[in-house]
């Protein structure tokens, strides 16, 4: 407005000025250079809030990822600035899972890397964040499609049903055990993909698309090609959100076979780290041995 020297946003609630005291500027900062300042209601020199939204949920995920363990979402929303309950229904808005599902993905991708790495199955549970081993094996079967045993030990033994599809700017493979998915992982080809699959568990057999899996694929690209969201999260971000989308998709299709539940030895009391019998049992057979 000339008469005030004020720019406002085109969605300013202030009183309206007559159209001849109106002067339009493609940015703030021809404004600011022809001598306005901003108002103090509509902010227009304030990042937009659909941009506020994005760098508090970047923030947001860049915590989960790197804090260890179970965190709290009264914490996160503390750290970003946001009650509890606005949090949650931004994050899930936005990135498609809850603060808890994201959370959750972060925690076994450092599971998987720690046994991967050749760590202890004792110590990557609990340096994965997990405060006790009876949490994780509850959940084995859905997140790891077997137990950390076998996963340590490159899936010997177990049969290995995997699929690629095309994804807008990469592609995307989903591999799963007779218990669950074991692999859900995004990469420049097929070819690429397979291998890593194939490195990741080299004492597995493999096998094509199981007919479940072949079925359940038209979701997995509906939601892989779908709308995305107005925010423009990081590409390492949005591909843990539908990584974990597309494992929610597996689990309500994939149940595990019957029987295949955990057996009896897994419900054996497993001792915290720092035990006399953490890395050796009283048999001498080594507890990633015995929970296989």
């Amino acid at each position: 407005m000339s008469s005030s020297r004020i720019f406002c946003r085109p969605t300013c609630t202030a009183r309206r000025p007559v159209r001849r005291q109106i002067r339009f500027f493609s940015t703030r900062e021809e404004a600011v250079a022809a001598g306005y300042r901003a108002c103090r209601r509509c902010k227009p020199d304030a990042e937009s809030l659909l941009r506020q939204h994005q760098l508090l949920i970047q923030q947001a995920c860049q915590l989960l990822e790197q804090t260890e363990g179970p965190v709290s979402l009264e914490f996160i929303a503390r750290r970003v600035g946001l009650s509890r309950f606005y949090f949650h229904r931004l994050f899930k808005r936005y990135v498609g899972v809850t603060p808890k599902e994201y959370s959750a993905s972060c925690q076994f991708k450092r599971l998987e890397a720690l046994l991967e790495r050749g760590t202890s199955i004792i110590d990557a549970i609990y340096d994965s964040g997990f405060s006790s081993t009876s949490r994780i094996y509850e959940k084995t079967d859905k997140e790891l499609g077997m137990t950390p045993a076998k996963f340590k030990s490159g899936g010997s033994g177990l049969h290995i049903y995997h699929a690629t599809v095309e994804s807008p700017d990469s592609h995307l493979l989903v591999a799963l055990t007779e218990r669950g998915t074991c692999m859900i992982e995004f990469g420049d080809t097929p070819s690429e993909l397979i291998e890593r699959l194939m490195a990741r568990f080299p004492g597995a057999k493999f096998a094509g698309p199981h007919p479940r899996l072949t079925a359940v694929l038209p979701r997995i690209i509906e939601l892989i090609e779908g709308p995305r969201s107005d925010l423009q999260l990081l590409d390492s971000l949005q591909r843990t959100a539908i990584q974990r989308k597309v494992r929610k998709i597996l689990q309500d299709s994939w149940p595990p076979r019957e029987g295949s539940g955990r057996s009896p030895s897994l419900r054996v009391p497993m001792p915290t780290r720092g035990s006399p019998t953490h890395s050796q049992s009283t048999d001498g057979a080594s507890h990633d041995d015995r929970h296989s």
